[in-house]
């Protein structure tokens, strides 16, 4: 397949991607506090706030572990 035509296709994937998209539900978002976070290197913050969002509802198996969660990080450093 040559490129010009490899683009073609990736350009159709790409725009034909919201024609086969999940009906997810709506995001809900919250926050977490953790008092007196320490660090490694024993420095500590008297109060972490973490914002988040979540997609659904958990699911829990008969010993109580929820099976379908997925954890998304990213860096906030802007390093």
């Amino acid at each position: 397949m040559s490129v010009k035509w490899k683009t073609v296709a990736a350009l159709a994937l790409l725009l034909s991607g919201p024609a086969f998209a999940a009906d997810y539900p709506a995001p809900v978002e919250a926050d977490h506090v953790l008092r007196d976070f320490r660090f490694a290197s024993g420095e500590t913050f008297p109060e972490l706030r973490i914002h988040y969002h979540t997609v659904g509802q958990a699911k829990r198996d008969a010993s109580g572990a929820v099976s379908n969660a997925i954890l998304i990080l990213h860096g906030t450093t802007g390093q």
